[in-house]
């Protein structure tokens, strides 16, 4: 067995075990209460694991500022899933919890996909508007297309919170173009 494949194995049999350890503490332990409890716990064995780590791999914490800020921010969001996660364990079955978990995936390509087809929509919009010769609204929507762009280019990269910020980027400048001309 090729060293990639057995990588890429070792993970889905680790999260499987993970699982079914998860569901084994929320049934035991958590039935009748509130998992995030059990979030705090694996919180605190986090950090009492981050000493051997820094004193194994030295300037693994000299990290700046903007990538503390983009790093805690996943963390937020990873911690919010798996809020959700155990929740819904604790209500059912591990195996039909974990497999709607790993529909992540699933969502990343609809997401991509819809910003292609937003950007699509606003090239067809603006071509239309060159069309009636609306010049000036023509190249304000592609100067806000050009976010969707971004947004799209960024998800393929897998930056999700840059693309994300592309369409919010789109928006607000949508909103601004309505206020201040030529924005």
């Amino acid at each position: 067995m090729s060293g990639w494949l057995a990588l890429a194995l070792t993970g889905p049999v680790l999260w499987a075990v993970s699982t079914h350890i998860d569901k084994y503490l929320v049934d035991r332990y958590f039935s009748n209460s509130d998992t995030a409890v059990l979030m705090v716990f694996t919180a605190l064995l986090n950090v009492i694991l981050l000493v051997p780590i820094g004193l194994l791999a030295h300037g693994v914490f000299a990290v700046e500022l903007r990538d503390i800020a983009v790093l805690s921010a996943s963390g937020a969001l990873y911690m919010g899933a798996m809020l959700f996660y155990l929740r819904a364990i604790q209500g059912d079955e591990a195996s039909v919890v974990a497999t709607l978990f790993q529909a992540s995936t699933l969502f990343t390509f609809l997401f991509s996909g819809a910003l292609y087809l937003l950007f699509a929509a606003t090239t067809y919009s603006a071509l239309r508007l060159l069309t009636r010769r609306k010049i000036r609204d023509a190249v304000t929507l592609l100067i806000a297309g050009i976010s969707l762009l971004d947004a799209c280019l960024a998800a393929n990269e897998g930056s999700i919170g840059l693309a994300i910020g592309a369409v919010a980027a789109f928006s607000l400048t949508r909103r601004l173009q309505r206020v201040v001309p030529g924005t």
